[in-house]
């Protein structure tokens, strides 16, 4: 069940509401907020009341164009829950201070038309003592230009969370140059007492800095890696790099400017990453200091050098339960366009899971299933502490009745051999389209640019099988292999390891190239890839004409199976036919596993499966009145 408040006027009167846990109340802080020339934009929520509690808070961030069209460079915007202090200015009025919930950088999207959007998802649940009542949202815009618009929608999900929220303490917020002698960056990060309340068992820290400005030496803070460090009491509990090497796979590309460069931290388009570090250890009840150091460094020839920096400590109680999993997220399938780099896929899922128990998660069994079709299940093992994830990938046994855009589900069904504690975070949705459908042969066209030696791509079946590879290159050359595939599942992958693509405009001189499929019998392109891709072209795609070999008789002709399921051998049932059958088993992607011919002298063929591990195949039998397919199941 989902309420939705509408946000038209600035105050409201919010009557509490009891529902079951899974519930979901949304609210709308701002609603396409328009962001320009470094400003502030405030509006006022009116969030549930603080009797309800909520075993998760998400917040959708919506990044859009403005109807006289987007900035075409990449400005950071950030988004603040104002915080009541306790006191007032000199005018009495209340002073809040700024808590940011997330930040998002925007793209280069001069080019974007102006029905562009884009949507970001942030957990939230950590801020919840805030987020309540009537309260003030705070959209920044650190640009110097006309802007952006700016959504944001929160969705309330009623339940138990993890652990309860004893206090969210600020430790840094704002803005400090870097590598400047007479201002130091440790003036801004600057030690920090704290005081740990007796009921705290869990503390995490976060911080979240974005590294700005270049030239001089380094091309420091945007884009040099620099090491910090975290202290409680003055000594050294955690470091990690300021740095994201992965903006070559931003899933928002192309884009116009220099979108695939690696950063400080963030990428144009993308949010900043967040640093967490699990200080329980440490910090027992009681007063503590806590600081954050970087990595000593001397900027020369440049005054724009400088971080932002926001960071919290959270203090948690006691966790709710002892023996619990959660299924987080469903990276694939799903038509999210924040995983379309591998998406859409046709042989594995993949999802996100996490302990939210105290006991660790050595074991866990999922349930998943595409709407309308047999839940399988499988196995995750491994060994996960309190809150740790983890990113699980195992093939799909069944895709039947995928050919249309459909709904797929994973649950939890045990948590270390035993029943789950609390169902109500166990499952998770994603809604998926399927790959494209080629014809068995076709062929791969490419040509290179000025740089060969950083070029490579291959073509793996639904199994990891090589099917077709090439490393080695000569410069500003076309290259045509034709190619034939059997029926199944395929991933094409071509790589680039200057994370550039074949055509970017900052490397002119490297020239330009292209990716195509092309058909066999014509000149006309099956597919033609962006060749501004950055660091990766991931395709998956089907030969076949389906995802899967879904049952089908013709006219005429028919066979039947048994025993199924079965765990030794099916036998084949004939009707009338006469002559030579050809009989193919295949697995749930589509790959021939056995191929026999039979003489259909006393109707019935004998199979041997033995060797086939449990799950779903398929039988399809050819004869002169046709082909027709059953499905059958080894125990």
């Amino acid at each position: 069940m989902r309420r939705l408040f509408s946000l038209s006027i600035l105050f409201f009167t919010i009557s509490t509401v009891y529902a079951s846990p899974g519930d979901t109340t949304s609210v709308r802080a701002h609603n396409a907020t328009h962001m320009n020339w470094y400003g502030n934009f405030d509006k006022r929520a009116g969030f549930p009341g603080g009797t309800t509690t909520y075993q998760k808070i998400l917040l959708r961030y919506t990044l859009g164009c403005p109807s006289s069209g987007c900035s075409e460079w990449d400005y950071t915007t950030r988004v603040f829950v104002l915080r009541p202090t306790g006191q007032t200015d000199t005018s009495g009025n209340a002073i809040k201070e700024e808590i940011e919930l997330c930040r998002v950088i925007t793209p280069y999207a001069g080019t974007f038309a102006s029905s562009w959007k884009w949507t970001y998802t942030f957990d939230v649940t950590d801020y919840a003592p805030m987020l309540k009542d009537s309260t003030d949202i705070r959209v920044q815009y650190q640009g110097y230009q006309d802007g952006f618009t700016a959504t944001l929608d929160f969705e309330f999900v009623e339940g138990t969370p993890p652990h309860p929220v004893v206090d969210v303490i600020k430790i840094y917020e704002g803005g400090s140059s870097y590598g400047d002698p007479n201002n130091p960056i440790e003036n801004f990060l600057s030690e920090k007492s704290v005081q740990i309340p007796a009921e705290t068992q869990y503390a995490k820290f976060m911080y979240r800095p974005s590294g700005h400005g270049f030239g001089g030496n380094e091309n420091c803070a945007e884009f040099c890696p620099k090491y910090f460090y975290v202290k409680t009491d003055n000594q050294q509990r955690g470091q990690s790099l300021i740095w994201n090497e992965t903006c070559g796979l931003n899933p928002l590309f192309p884009q116009p400017g220099t979108w695939l460069y690696d950063r400080a931290n963030w990428c144009p388009g993308g949010p900043t990453g967040d640093f967490t570090f699990n200080l329980s250890p440490y910090l027992a009840p009681g007063a503590h200091t806590l600081n954050v150091d970087m990595e000593p460094f001397t900027n020369v020839n440049n005054n724009n050098c400088s971080y932002n920096i926001s960071s919290q400590l959270f203090l948690f109680g006691a966790p709710a339960f002892t023996n619990d999993a959660e299924v987080v997220e469903i990276l694939g399938p799903n038509k999210n366009p924040n995983y379309g780099r591998f998406n859409p896929i046709c042989h594995e899922a993949s999802v996100i899971i996490r302990n939210t128990g105290s006991q660790n998660l050595q074991q866990l069994k999922l349930g998943y299933k595409i709407e309308n079709g047999t839940e399988y299940t499988v196995i995750w093992t491994g060994n996960l502490a309190f809150l740790q994830t983890d990113t699980f990938r195992f093939p799909v046994a069944d895709w039947s009745g995928a050919n249309e855009e459909k709904k797929f589900t994973v649950r939890v069904l045990e948590a270390n051999n035993q029943v789950d504690e609390y169902v109500h975070n166990n499952a998770a949705h994603s809604y998926f389209t399927i790959p494209p459908v080629y014809p068995a042969k076709f062929v791969l066209n490419y040509k290179t640019n000025g740089a060969p030696s950083e070029t490579s791509c291959s073509i793996r079946d639904a199994q990891g099988n090589l099917i077709f590879s090439r490393n080695s290159h000569t410069a500003n050359t076309e290259y045509k292999d034709t190619l034939e595939f059997a029926n199944g599942c395929y991933r094409f992958e071509f790589l680039d390891a200057g994370k550039n693509g074949l055509s970017f405009y900052s490397f002119n001189n490297d020239g330009a190239g292209f990716v195509r499929f092309r058909k066999a019998e014509s000149v006309s392109n099956l597919r033609t890839f962006n060749a501004n891709f950055g660091t990766s072209i991931l395709h998956f795609f089907t030969v076949g004409g389906t995802l899967s070999n879904e049952e089908s008789t013709p006219e005429g002709f028919d066979f039947e199976i048994f025993p199924n399921p079965a765990d030794q051998y099916v036998d084949v049932q004939f009707g009338y036919e006469s002559g030579t059958l050809r009989v193919v088993v295949s697995d749930a992607s589509g790959k021939q596993i056995i191929s026999q011919e039979n003489e259909n002298t006393g109707n019935i063929a004998r199979v041997d499966i033995s060797a086939l591990s449990p799950g779903v195949y398929f039988i399809q039998v050819t004869g002169s009145r046709g082909t027709a397919v059953k499905k059958f199941i080894r125990k």
